[in-house]
């Protein structure tokens, strides 16, 4: 959690622990977290992308965009400007 840059959260209420902490953990250190759930969850308000549904419906959804988008090559730009 602490060295990701996108944590995907799915299909949680947000309550229990340990796993419940690990989005706060990775939005502190400066991840985005996307969360996938039929309903919002404590974890929503922070999120920075809610999607609502269940994750059989719209992980494959999301999965289509994401490989689309890096196909397209704006991804790879975005990468290559960030290697040091």
């Amino acid at each position: 959690a602490e060295r990701c840059r996108v944590m995907l959260v799915v299909g949680t209420s947000g309550l229990v622990q340990p796993a419940a902490s690990l989005p706060w953990v990775a939005r502190r250190c400066g991840a985005r977290v996307v969360e996938v759930n039929p309903q919002p969850s404590e974890i929503s308000q922070s999120a920075d992308i809610l999607l609502l549904g269940p994750g059989g419906e719209v992980l494959p959804r999301l999965a289509a965009r994401v490989k689309e988008h890096l196909e397209s090559g704006v991804a790879g730009q975005r990468e290559e400007g960030m290697k040091t």
